[in-house]
């Protein structure tokens, strides 16, 4: 895969009553997140129909950069935390841009 930008899509469901325990684990890395060399944006959100659900839509430079994001510690401390509050494992899908 080139170098080109790559927009990640990734979805959560957290357990039935976990909801503010997933919401409160996404949001204390987005601004960390949005300082990683090669992050263009990092959104979090939550569906408005199922509260259970999550979804973050991240802009970045390259795969480079968002591969050096994934492992930065704070990440693995991220999953770790987040793991027991989840009702399933996440889906996470990676997209290129191509326009």
């Amino acid at each position: 895969m080139s170098n080109s930008k790559i927009v990640v899509l990734a979805r959560l469901k957290a357990n039935d009553g976990m909801e503010e325990q997933v919401r409160n684990a996404l949001l204390s890395i987005v601004e960390e997140t949005r300082l990683d060399p090669g992050c263009l944006s990092y959104d979090v959100h939550q569906a408005k129909d199922d509260k259970t659900c999550f979804m973050f839509f991240e802009n970045w430079t390259g795969m480079d950069a968002f591969s050096k994001h994934m492992k930065e510690p704070f990440m693995a401390e991220f999953a770790d935390t987040l793991k027991p509050f989840l009702a399933e494992p996440g889906d996470l899908t990676l997209w290129e841009c191509i326009s």
